[in-house]
């Protein structure tokens, strides 16, 4: 059995035209990391605010690594996260611009991979990017569209994915804030 979107193409184009007129279209999430020991993280996603309704939105995942990496390999590295928040942000941009074309995809998967310098992270090489220097990405669609069309479509993606745009484009301001409690 095929995988299929929840909703039709229609659906998605009326939520566009609903968005349109609104003044406050943000929706904006919050995330809070507690740390528990080694290198174990519990992170807990909060209620989203979209313009002025609470979207219900509670849910707990650690974040560890892997023992040879100094932690004890319960859960996913944030490393893993963070591929697999642009491979969400990446898949869920292709399969709506798809069902809003009306393209029937049968199989819709996508590999990230890239390389950190562990020793850029931990302070043995000083002047080295401690971030991924490169994220390389594949898809993989089965479907009877024409190969134009799917090109189409993730070309799509590089500009509304929102994890891509944060990650790729540089437009993103973090503001840092800390907070010493004695």
């Amino acid at each position: 059995m095929s995988p299929k979107m929840n909703t039709n193409g229609e659906k998605i184009k009326e939520f566009k035209e609903i968005l349109n007129p609104k003044e406050n279209s943000f929706a904006e999430y919050t995330v809070t990391g507690s740390w528990k020991d080694n290198m174990t993280i519990d992170v807990q996603t909060h209620d989203i605010m979209f313009a002025d309704k609470v979207i219900k939105h509670q849910h707990l995942f650690k974040v560890d690594e892997p023992e040879e990496l100094l932690g004890t390999g319960t859960a996913p590295t944030a490393q893993d996260y963070l591929m697999a928040g642009l491979a969400g942000s990446m898949l869920t941009t292709f399969a709506t611009e798809a069902s809003v074309r009306g393209v029937s995809i049968s199989s819709l998967c996508l590999e990230i991979k890239g390389k950190l310098d562990l020793k850029a992270i931990h302070g043995i090489k000083r002047k080295v990017n401690p971030g991924f220097e490169k994220l390389e990405y594949r898809f993989v669609v089965e479907s009877k569209a024409s190969s134009t069309t799917i090109y189409e479509i993730a070309n799509h993606v590089i500009f509304y994915s929102p994890i891509y745009a944060t990650i790729s484009k540089g437009e993103t301001e973090i503001v840092r804030r800390v907070e010493i409690v004695c």
